[in-house]
């Protein structure tokens, strides 16, 4: 301990020491810091030694819990890679939804990226891996590209579109040749068929004449039919039901 304080003091390193007796011997807890008063310290440190710690109390002193500022890392690399490489760049799914519905800094566990170009999706995948130091990427079946990130899944579309969605799809006379709809359209609530522009930070509707309704949960092609394609969206509902206090349409 004392050789760790002298270390501390030569190097002008900012630290906080508390002792916990318990029973015959006395503990010592150490706390080096920059960003965090002291105060933020000491009762960070007696929640731990109370376990009275839950993630309320880790967000009152250190800000955004760990997840979201991973979220916020990743997206800030994939802005600067945009600013040099690409033109376009959506996030696509829970986290677009979240900045639709006004959450601003959404807590979610995956980003789905696209830039409207199969190959420069994969490209964008190996550039955002290698800047973040990710060993492991993978590819699956249908092309798409993915890497974990400290908890985040990270993908990157590789173009996958069901026959059964592409049909609907050329009904609605949607453009099935466009990467953008097709990740779009394959979503299961039209909740989730909103983009977020990664660099200009606005939230944009794929189709600007599709009126999507906030507070509803329903699905954009007959809900039957995509039930019928994934019963699972049932259990998805409900959890986005209770996860934000919407209203499942009656035809789900």
């Amino acid at each position: 301990g004392e050789f760790f304080e002298k270390m501390c003091d030569k190097n002008d390193i900012q630290y906080c020491k508390f002792e916990l007796d318990k029973k015959e011997e006395t503990i010592f807890s150490y706390w080096i810091f920059t960003n965090v008063s002291e105060d933020n310290i000491e009762k960070y440190e007696k929640s731990i030694q109370s376990k009275d710690m839950d993630d309320k109390t880790i967000e009152e002193i250190f800000g955004k819990p760990l997840q979201k500022r991973t979220i916020q890392k990743v997206i800030e690399i994939a802005k600067e890679l945009c600013k040099d490489n690409f033109d376009e760049l959506y996030l696509i799914g829970s986290y677009a939804r979240e900045k639709f519905m006004g959450i601003e800094n959404p807590d979610v566990n995956e980003l789905d990226f696209n830039t409207g170009s199969i190959r420069t999706n994969i490209q964008l995948g190996h550039l955002m891996a290698g800047k973040l130091g990710v060993k492991e990427v993978k590819i699956n079946k249908v092309m798409e590209m993915s890497f974990i990130y400290q908890g985040v899944k990270v993908t990157f579309f590789g173009g996958f579109l069901p026959d059964e969605i592409k049909e609907q799809m050329l009904e609605k006379e949607i453009n099935t040749d466009d990467a953008i709809l097709n990740d779009v359209f394959n979503r299961d609530f039209d909740i989730n068929m909103v983009m977020y522009n990664v660099n200009n930070n606005e939230v944009l509707h794929a189709i600007p004449d599709i009126r999507i309704e906030i507070g509803v949960l329903k699905t954009f092609f007959d809900a039957d039919f995509i039930i019928s394609l994934n019963p699972e969206i049932i259990v998805r509902a409900l959890i986005l039901s209770v996860k934000h206090g919407l209203e499942i349409d009656h035809n789900l």
